[in-house]
Order: structure tokens, then sequence, then C-alpha cells
């Protein structure tokens, strides 16, 4: 027991306390729910960059597919070109 000041006083400060740890504990709370948030939000950004990566090298990979088909139709037409020059050639000698 303290050897000086009142009970109410004493009440009061530990009232003061318990406040201020009920406060604390509260912002802990939040702090740790902040953090369980961060890390989710973390988790869906890396998911959805993973998914734009994909899409990105699918995207890539369909570019070059369709470039290999436009020069074998290229290939093909000259080809197409050159014979007909040739045979046209042959008929007006």
């Amino acid at each position: 027991m303290p050897k000086s000041g009142s009970m109410v006083e004493l009440r009061s400060n530990l009232s003061m306390v318990q406040v201020g740890r009920e406060a604390l504990a509260r912002a802990k709370e939040k702090v740790e729910l902040s953090k369980k948030e961060m890390n989710h939000y973390q988790f869906l950004y890396q998911k959805a960059h993973l998914d734009y990566e994909k899409m990105k090298a699918l995207e890539t990979e369909e570019i070059r597919q369709k470039q290999k088909e436009l020069a074998k139709a290229e290939e093909k037409f000259l080809d197409e070109i050159a014979i007909s020059r040739f045979f046209k050639g042959e008929k007006d000698d």
C-alpha cells in the first residue's frame, strides 16, 4: 500500500493504466490486422504479376508464330510469282 495519497487517486491512476493498456492492445491488434492485410495484397499482386508475365509470354509466342506463318506465305507467294514469270519468259521466247 502506498504511504501517501488517497484511495481515489490510486484507483484513478490504475484505471488510467488499464485504459492505456487497452488502447495499446487495440493498436497492436490493428497493426497485426494491417500486416495480414498487407501480406494478402502482396500475395494477390504477385499472383497477378505472374499471370501478366504468362500472358505476355503467350502473346510473344503467338506473335512469333504469326510472323513465321506470314514469312511462309510471303515465300510461297514470291515462289509463285517467280514461277509464273519464268514460264511467261519461256512463252515469250
